[in-house]
């Protein structure tokens, strides 16, 4: 199953890019959630970077992320770039922005939480709930 086929009941599809250039390949999806014409409380944004080696397209980095709304509110992420995997979370003020040590994560694990989280409200956010 893709992500796409697999969210469409998380949100609004917002957009869809999926652009090659040379050897690099993008690929990026973002959701108005709840959706379904209720009021948008967050953003969840899916990024992912191949590089084409051979006859297959290898994962190089990717950004998960849940921003609530209005901006500002909080935001839960993981991201691998720059060969470093790192989290973020809480609101930007006062978390949001710092890089915290993470592992790799699958991109339907991180959809996963991303629900959770959404669910828990801003309030999930806090880095006393981090493992």
């Amino acid at each position: 199953m893709t992500l796409r086929k697999a969210s469409e009941a998380d949100g609004d599809e917002l957009e869809v890019e999926d652009t090659a250039r040379g050897r690099i390949r993008y690929l990026r999806l973002l959701l108005g959630v709840p959706g379904y014409h209720q009021k948008r409380q967050a953003l969840f944004e899916y990024e992912e970077k191949f590089e084409r080696i051979s006859r297959r397209w290898r994962l190089i980095g990717y950004q998960y992320e849940l921003r609530f709304e209005p901006a500002g509110s909080g935001r839960w992420a993981e991201h691998w770039h720059d060969e470093e995997f790192h989290r973020h979370w809480g609101s930007p003020s006062r978390h949001g922005g710092a890089h915290h040590p993470s592992r790799p994560i699958q991109l339907f694990d991180a959809r996963a939480e991303m629900l959770r989280r959404f669910a828990l409200g801003p309030k999930g956010l806090d880095p006393g709930d981090e493992d």
